[in-house]
């Protein structure tokens, strides 16, 4: 244990400067103090505990200032008189009586120091051994045994208004392992004159025995009535000096009662403010109502003369004026007034220092700091400040508000750490209600803001559903495990399955050739967040058709980044795929036709010659020339075979045809009336309408598709039978077939 140690409270150095003051008054106590390196409000401060080195060179100033070497022991004798010990007073006058009060000595010392520990143990009914032990590691000095020893004096003055006896027959500074203190004290003199009656009344008693024996009743009555005026008033004497003591006693008792009474009404209001400012700080959500509630509280329950509050403003970022109490109009004025510019470096003044470094100041002089302040610092100190205050900052997790300040410039009485922690205690509880008020406030705004963005995420999701409602597309989302998580309308209208169906489920639509391939690519969108466009792939619907589909995956994150899920965009393509294998078809016939009008086109040049021979053998052959016969009927199939190569360049799209506005019943009409004279087992019942529909095509090509269509049906009835015709304009909704799905129109 080193010199720095906090040992001994202050108390017993209060004693020291108490009889200072009493005792050498021309004597200053600053300077006394400040040799010791001891602050004026550490030693004012009933809680603060001094070290061994500072109580050492307060007591060896003091004794250089006095010149008294015995000043220590004196001090000691001073401890009864001392208003600074005034609970441990009351505590002792309490035990009745010396002895009591000096075996509970060690009890009692523990509450004053930490450097030594107390044994007791009694002798008799007036003496008292007290062995004191310095505790390991502590250098206590010589004075301080001598100051033990006069505070042991003192302690029996309080019963019989004399010091005690002190002997000192062994000491720790001599080299014994202990100091012995054999303490006695004298009688009281009630309790004399209490003995004194009770030995009066029992020698008037064997008097009054003997004198009955010995002398006839008249001496004997006058022996008894001496004796026994003795003995009364003896008894008297005893019952005046016992009430006196008695009146001190209680006097003194009234006094430490008195003080008792006041450190506890200061204890109650202290807990009280702290606690009614909690209240307030919790029930008031608006910063400027909860400091203005928060002042009249502390002026009413603390002791201090005046007390400011000043925040920290957000946009300028200075210190400024909010509230107060106990100033003057002009003081209140500067302090409005005032601003301290807290993102200035040089700023070095207590308020800025207490919010900087978020610790307390408390500043025993005033003049001690007025060179390291600014102009306006200075200026404001020398109008509003008062030799001591304390600045406490308002800290709430770390972030500092403002500063609550307090001195007492009125009263002067000196400020101690014990109300630096009062202060902190209020002012935590206050900045934990601006937090609170400005969390508030945030929430408000933050409140408006959620209702407005929650507005618009309302309408936005109700666009994004409308699209992906109205999406032509088949739409799923699924986790990164590839599970089903949402499906769209469309992806019902397609595959024919719900979303109660499949969610949760993998994705199970997919054709189990296909299942590999498309779950690869999947993982590998999932893993990498890079979109895949395009895999061709084939889907299984509920009814077991096979679709063909083309699959486009992207990954989704959600608000903060993370990836959350899949998009699976699916296009069925099974018409594109029918229209692929249409097209390749007409390709194919397309080459055909080429070849067939290669064909049909050398076909038409031998025709062509066939006929240009025949013109000229009409020329030899008269008209009624058996061969002319043959030459028509050459002609005829000439004829045929150019029709039928007409037919051929068609088909290659290298006929000429003509497309014109006809009416499609009268062609019917024609059409059937010709077959019908061809096929007379067919009986042809035609329902046509009277109006004409109107139709663009090559009258050509419609007479002989039309012809091909009652050839196949007469085919189909070998026996012969009824062949209907029926012709009118319908909508794409009356066509009722099942296979067949016609766009959106009128056909005839």
């Amino acid at each position: 244990m080193d010199n720095k140690t906090p040992l001994y409270n202050s108390r017993i150095s209060n004693t020291y400067l108490e009889y200072i003051s009493s005792n050498y008054p021309e004597l200053e106590i600053p300077p006394l103090l400040e040799y010791a390196g001891i602050e004026n409000y550490e030693a004012e401060d009933p809680a603060h505990w001094l070290t061994q080195d500072q109580v050492d060179r307060l007591h060896e100033i003091m004794v250089a200032k006095t010149g008294n070497p015995n000043l220590a022991r004196d001090a000691g004798r001073y401890t009864i008189l001392s208003k600074k010990i005034g609970a441990i007073k009351q505590y002792t006058l309490g035990l009745m009586s010396p002895a009591m009060v000096y075996l509970a000595t060690g009890k009692l010392y523990r509450t004053m120091s930490r450097g030594a520990r107390i044994e007791t143990k009694s002798i008799s009914s007036n003496q008292v051994q007290l062995t004191a032990t310095p505790n390991n590691g502590v250098d206590e000095k010589p004075y301080q045994c001598a100051n033990r020893t006069g505070t042991l004096e003192s302690l029996a003055k309080l019963f019989t208004n004399d010091f005690a006896t002190v002997k000192h027959p062994q000491c720790y500074h001599r080299g014994d392992e202990a100091c012995i203190y054999m303490i006695s004290w004298k009688t009281a003199k009630s309790m004399l004159w209490i003995r004194t009656s009770k030995y009066a009344l029992l020698l008037t008693l064997l008097l009054t025995a003997v004198s009955g024996l010995v002398f006839t009743m008249t001496p004997t009555l006058m022996v008894f009535l001496v004796s026994g005026l003795v003995t009364i008033v003896t008894y008297f004497q005893a019952i005046r000096l016992k009430n006196r003591e008695l009146s001190r006693t209680i006097t003194s008792q009234g006094n430490s009662a008195k003080d008792l009474l006041n450190a506890a009404n200061e204890r109650y209001n202290e807990m009280s403010v702290i606690q009614e400012i909690s209240s307030e700080s919790s029930a008031t959500l608006e910063v400027n109502r909860l400091i203005h509630r928060v002042i009249p509280i502390m002026q009413k329950r603390l002791n201090f003369d005046r007390a400011v509050l000043m925040l920290i403003q957000d946009v300028s970022g200075t210190l400024e004026y909010v509230a107060s109490y106990g100033q003057t109009d002009e003081q209140l004025k500067v302090l409005k007034q005032a601003r301290f510019n807290l993102k200035n470096p040089k700023a070095k003044g207590p308020f800025v220092k207490a919010v900087k470094e978020q610790r307390p100041f408390l500043v025993d002089d005033v003049d001690k700091i007025v060179s390291s302040l600014s102009t306006n610092s200075k200026v404001f100190a020398e109008t509003i400040a008062s030799p001591s205050f304390i600045c406490v900052p308002l800290v709430y997790n770390q972030k500092a508000f403002g500063i609550l300040a307090v001195d007492n410039w009125n009263s002067q009485k000196p400020l101690t750490k014990s109300d630096i922690g009062i202060l902190n205690g209020i002012a935590s509880q206050i900045a934990a209600g601006i937090a609170n008020a400005d969390s508030f406030k945030k929430l408000q705004k933050s409140e408006k803001e959620f209702r407005k963005l929650y507005k618009e995420s309302k309408r936005d999701e109700h666009l994004y559903r409308s699209l992906i409602h109205s999406s032509a597309d088949a739409i799923v989302t699924c986790d990164l495990g590839g599970h089903i998580k949402y499906t769209s309308p469309e992806f019902e209208n397609v595959f024919g399955w719900s979303i109660t169906e499949l969610q949760g489920l993998p994705l199970t639509f997919i054709s189990e050739p296909e299942y590999e391939t498309c779950h690869s690519m999947i993982r590998e969108v999932a893993e990498s967040g890079n979109p895949h466009r395009g895999l061709v792939s084939k889907c299984t619907t509920k009814g077991g058709d096979l679709l063909d589909v083309l699959i486009s995956a992207s990954r989704y994150d959600d608000h903060n980044g993370d990836a959350l899920g899949l998009l699976l965009i699916i296009r069925d393509i099974s018409e594109n795929k029918r229209l692929e294998t249409q097209l390749l078809q007409a390709q194919k016939m397309e080459a055909i036709g080429t070849l067939a009008g290669g064909i049909a086109h050398d076909f038409n040049n031998l025709l062509a010659v066939i006929k240009g021979n025949l013109s000229l053998m009409r020329l030899d052959f008269d008209a009624d020339h058996p061969i002319m016969a043959r030459i028509q009927n050459i002609d005829q199939q000439v004829d045929s075979g150019a029709k039928l190569t007409s037919q051929f360049l068609g088909y290659a799209r290298k006929g000429s045809y003509e497309v014109k506005p006809l009416d499609i019943v009268r062609v019917v009409n024609e059409s059937s009336q010709a077959f019908g004279r061809a096929r007379k087992e067919v009986i042809l019942d035609a329902y046509l309408p009277e109006n004409k529909l109107i139709i663009e095509a090559d009258q050509t090509q419609l007479e002989q598709v039309l012809f091909n269509l009652f050839v196949n049906a007469a085919d189909a009835m070998p026996n012969g039978g009824t062949l209907t015709l029926k012709a009118d304009r319908l909508s794409a909704k009356e066509i009722l077939e099942e296979n067949f799905r016609p766009k959106p129109g009128t056909y005839i």
